[in-house]
């Protein structure tokens, strides 16, 4: 086996930007699930037409699952649910006998449901689901790796002067 894995699927960067951190720091290889050159309405507009012509909306990656240890897999939210390229890749990719960390990128205050939902994508395609992780837009690196390992963020003070540390 070799190291981890990241697949994540960003429009606006966000996701791509915390998949990068997770990559840098565990040493792991990146695949981005969509189009990387096409803009946010196009890959809108690609998206609505296949979904209506009932054409695939992605290109679906090939990934040879046992050369990687662990898999993150993640994806903004749109409307309280996982991003719909993110959901079709899913329900298009066997997971059997893969270990993966699901995690999504969000501006709202409840991405609980979107979490559960990308979860349950893996584990219905078979895969193992280690640990899952909501990472808010603009999160700071320091807190997106401290969640990752278990690690629990406690404000030192109230109020913005001091960002605090994490404890276990």
């Amino acid at each position: 086996m070799g190291g981890d894995l990241v697949i994540y699927f960003s429009l606006s960067g966000e996701t791509e930007r915390v998949a990068n951190i997770i990559a840098s720091n565990y040493n792991a290889t990146t695949i981005r699930v969509g189009t990387e050159d096409a803009g946010k309405r196009l890959l809108l507009a690609r998206y609505f037409l296949r979904k209506l012509l009932n054409k695939p909306i992605v290109t679906i990656p090939k990934i040879y699952f046992p050369d990687y240890e662990k898999v993150y897999i993640g994806c903004p939210i749109w409307a309280d649910s996982p991003a719909a390229p993110m959901t079709y890749f899913l329900k298009n990719t066997k997971l059997t006998e893969v270990e993966l960390v699901p995690f999504v990128t969000h501006k709202t205050d409840s991405p609980h449901k979107a979490l559960e939902t990308l979860a349950n994508l893996v584990r219905k395609q078979g895969g193992t689901v280690l640990s899952t992780h909501a990472f808010k837009k603009g999160i700071p690196k320091d807190m997106i790796l401290g969640e990752l390992e278990g690690k629990q963020f406690r404000p030192e003070k109230t109020g913005d002067v001091d960002l605090g540390k994490f404890k276990n």
